[in-house]
């Protein structure tokens, strides 16, 4: 029984028992948009004590605002009651609800595009609120009034954004207003649901018109003002001929579509220091330790986020890293070999070659590195230690900083291959220990 079919069964057996009972929101817009649907939330006028009564298998997941999750054949599916909401005072939550009519409950939703219902039995598409029209139009539009809509939950604000990426719509010219206009509210939603949003955003595919939305109705401006620095922020012609410092970061980041989300946030934010490190030498804008300033400044707007800590770390590294492509031809064997073994060298070359596209720079050190990841195997790119602290310690050293210092030394002679065997690092050990 396929997911939809599974869901309908739901709707009959409400309907067969005296309910009103139809599909909600993102389904019925993406069956109009013939989208395949990943999931059904189910709509009814029948109480969580009656849709409890009326299924063996269910949870009380949200009772409190009228959703009660039912598992039918092994799959959850969303069932809530009509309702109208009553003051948001925390700006994401009602305080209360009281159940309501289905027309009721399509006015309290976000956008028109997701208010509307589908009865799945009867075939009948159910809009109260022009959705269809919309839908038609390639419109996003606040249901009603769009100041309540959003003073309800102020994440709608970026919410809409979102889905204009998604569908490919058009803001409605009174929508986009009020969202710029109550673009500061976006300052009091959780930083757990801006990030989610933003990463939502991100996977969509769509950077320039993501930056375009999120810069003109100023919501950039609100949540990442580092961001809007890079606008106009000047950089050489010779070697950035493509303009400021944001045209720049768009062509990177188009260029990343589809890579992993810490990839796409390194492009993102690979050179948002260069506004802070801005300097001119004879009329010549140089930016330079924006690579170092920028690990640190991309570090604080993630933990503002709350990203995970391995996804900060891993962005830092590449934000820290992505200068250093540009000197590989000067590094020692070891030096290259270390550089060639860091655990996001995948990653970091990804973002190299977009950043050297997005740019008039040459490919000639990126190739550089690929002829030598083709030439030397990972065992000689990172071979196996000869030898270690407990050799030292057989040689009366106690341990501390300098192990550190004696091994690295030992295993620069390694990979430089003036060290190729274990005597000849015991012998060093030696010599290095009682000098």
């Amino acid at each position: 029984m396929t997911l939809i079919n599974k869901a309908t069964k739901i709707v009959k057996i409400l309907q067969r028992n005296g309910y009103e009972a139809v599909f909600a929101g993102g389904s019925v817009r993406d069956m109009l948009l013939g989208i395949f649907a990943n999931d059904y939330d189910i709509a009814t006028s029948a109480t969580p004590d009656q849709v409890e009564s009326l299924f063996k298998d269910t949870k009380a997941v949200g009772k409190a605002f009228g959703v009660i999750l039912v598992k039918f054949r092994d799959v959850d599916f969303e069932v809530a009651t009509f309702r109208n909401d009553g003051k948001y005072t925390d700006s994401r939550r009602p305080d209360s609800i009281t159940f309501s009519s289905i027309v009721e409950d399509a006015k309290r939703r976000d956008f028109t595009v997701n208010a509307m219902f589908y009865d799945p039995v009867r075939k009948k598409v159910i809009d109260y609120v022009n959705g269809r029209k919309d839908l038609t139009n390639k419109v996003i539009r606040f249901v009603g009034n769009a100041d309540e809509r959003i003073k309800e939950d102020n994440l709608r604000l970026l919410r809409a954004i979102r889905f204009a990426l998604k569908l490919g719509f058009k803001l409605d010219p009174f929508t986009f207003a009020d969202i710029r206009r109550n673009a500061h509210l976006v300052k009091g939603v959780a930083s757990e649901r801006i990030r989610e949003e933003l990463v939502k955003m991100i996977k969509v595919g769509k950077p320039r018109l993501m930056m375009q939305l999120l810069f003109s109705t100023r919501l950039m401006h609100e949540i990442f003002p580092e961001v809007v620095n890079m606008k106009d922020s000047p950089q050489y012609p010779e070697f950035h001929p493509e303009g400021d410092v944001l045209e720049h970061t768009i062509l990177v980041m188009e260029k990343l579509v589809g890579e992993k989300l810490e990839v796409q946030l390194a492009g993102m934010f690979h050179d948002i220091a260069k506004p802070v490190t801005l300097k001119f030498d004879n009329g010549r804008p140089t930016n330079k330790g924006h690579d170092v300033i920028g690990s640190d400044m991309v570090e604080q707007i993630m933990l503002r986020l709350k990203f995970s800590t391995d996804e900060i770390e891993l962005v830092k590294n590449l934000v820290a890293d992505h200068m250093r492509h540009h000197v590989v031809k000067e590094f020692r064997k070891s030096t290259l070999k270390r550089y060639l073994a860091l655990p996001y060298i995948d990653d970091l070359m990804l973002l190299n070659e977009a950043d050297t596209l997005s740019a008039s720079g040459t490919m000639e050190h990126i190739e550089y590195l690929r002829e030598k990841m083709n030439e030397w195997e990972p065992e000689v790119i990172k071979p196996k230690p000869m030898v270690t602290g407990y050799d030292l310690i057989k040689l009366n050293l106690k341990p501390g900083p300098i192990f550190g210092t004696i091994l690295r030394e030992v295993e620069d002679f390694q990979l430089e291959g003036t060290i190729t065997n274990r005597r000849q690092a015991l012998k060093f050990l030696k010599e290095r220990v009682q000098s």
